[in-house]
């Protein structure tokens, strides 16, 4: 068993996923707001991943939906992104 608050790199067999300039130029910042009721799922991550995000303070959870919120808006087709619900950044 690890330590906990033990931070370890990923192993070099894990997939990645290189996201260039574009990418990050395209992407939205949102945060929760007034949104629809969502999904509780339980999510494996890997510990150095939830302390790169607990390092910048509260809400850590929230900020890790963004980004995946972010990701998923990006990889959707155009008309598919049009129809996707938005939420107003306060």
């Amino acid at each position: 068993m690890k330590a906990k608050g033990k931070v370890t790199p990923p192993r070099a067999e894990a997939e990645t996923i290189e996201l260039d300039q574009g990418f990050w130029d395209a992407a939205e910042w949102t945060m929760p707001g007034e949104a629809p009721p969502k999904q509780i799922v339980s999510l494996r991550v890997e510990p150095w991943v939830v302390a790169f995000f607990r390092a910048r303070g509260g809400r850590h959870t929230q900020r890790m939906a963004a980004v995946l919120k972010s990701f998923a808006l990006a990889k959707q087709p155009r008309a598919a992104a049009k129809t996707a619900p938005k939420r107003s950044t306060k």
